[in-house]
């Protein structure tokens, strides 16, 4: 957890993208597992300081011998794993990775970095899950507050879920197109400082 204008402590080095672990190592280095026989070694850098961390390089390594094809890296949700990395526990992580397992694809075999992300999933137990419950108002006019929630509820769940916004509607009891009605209104009062692409 990022804690602003206090002191920040340890990062969080374990997320779940596309229903599949990813783990911040170091000098930038992460691994995402987006299917159980993946590894997808990615390494993220800032443009320019201020930037947002964006994927400048990308291994790929089949850990039973199926092969990896064209098809294999199109499916890759990599939209999903750009909006992990606009996330501000996910960015903090990355620029702070004192202590963080080495995960460079050139300095680790696949046992090893299965080793290595054992131990940063055993050391992540006990992170909360996302509250998707909101306090929706029963009429009437819903103020900036309400969109600006179902954002930041949409913009967590997104990196554990292909399907955000169904399991905010499923949550509250609600059709998907009202939850994508939510977004759309967040969006257009600008309830969010930073608006990125709404998905589900």
């Amino acid at each position: 957890m990022v804690i602003k204008g206090q002191h920040k402590i340890t990062p969080r080095r374990s997320y779940s993208v596309g229903g599949g672990p990813l783990y911040v190592g170091k000098g930038g280095w992460l691994l995402w597992q987006p299917e159980e026989h993946l590894h997808v070694h990615v390494r993220a850098t800032r443009g320019r300081p201020g930037d947002h961390f964006a994927p400048v390089e990308v291994t790929i390594r089949s850990l039973d011998e199926r092969r990896v094809t064209g098809t294999t890296m199109r499916n890759l949700p990599m939209g999903q794993l750009e909006r992990a990395l606009h996330d501000d526990e996910v960015d903090y992580a990355l620029g702070n990775d004192r202590g963080a397992p080495v995960l460079d694809p050139g300095a680790c075999s696949p046992a090893e970095a299965a080793v290595r992300t054992r131990q940063i999933h055993q050391d992540s137990i006990g992170w909360e899950d996302i509250e998707l419950h909101l306090s929706v108002p029963a009429r009437g006019k819903r103020a900036d507050a309400f969109y600006a929630e179902v954002w930041r509820i949409h913009q967590a769940q997104s990196l554990k879920s292909r399907r955000p916004a169904a399991d905010i509607a499923e949550a509250n009891r609600v059709a998907i197109s009202t939850v994508h009605g939510w977004l759309k209104e967040a969006k257009r009062r600008a309830a969010v400082q930073s608006p990125g692409p709404v998905g589900d």
